[in-house]
């Protein structure tokens, strides 16, 4: 079993909040040094079993996400699985369509990690600059 990073006391986050025909659904993303962390996924609905399904899947999500020595491949591959997940009621979301809430919320979470990585790579490309030009 790979080792569990320590969670920080307070992490950065961003929450997108998706209307659904389950009802409006909250994804929370939390960064510790813009990395993502751990994921929250709240349904507004109480009592149903989507609630219990989102909680299930931002609980395993997070645990993904806290072990130390995870591939990055690894980790998008298994939310790559949460992609195109449907059901009867797809509904749009910033203008684009999604099967299901899971489907929605495996795209953004991908969204996510490649923004995360387009950072590293942006972060650096600058230090080789700044390493180039001394």
């Amino acid at each position: 079993m790979p080792k569990k990073k320590t969670r920080p006391d307070v992490v950065d986050s961003r929450t997108h909040r998706l209307r659904t025909q389950c009802g409006t659904v909250y994804f929370i993303a939390g960064y510790e040094k813009n990395k993502l962390c751990e994921i929250t996924i709240q349904v507004g609905k109480s009592g149903c079993c989507q609630r219990g399904l989102t909680e299930a899947v931002s609980k395993v999500t997070t645990r993904i996400l806290t072990y130390e020595d995870v591939d990055d491949k690894e980790v998008m591959d298994t939310f790559m699985d949460l992609v195109s997940i449907s059901c009867l009621t797809p509904f749009y979301y910033k203008g684009e369509q999604y099967k299901s809430c899971m489907d929605c919320i495996g795209q953004i979470i991908v969204k996510e990690l490649k923004d995360e990585r387009e950072k590293e790579k942006a972060k650096e490309k600058e230090a080789n600059k700044e390493k180039n030009a001394t």
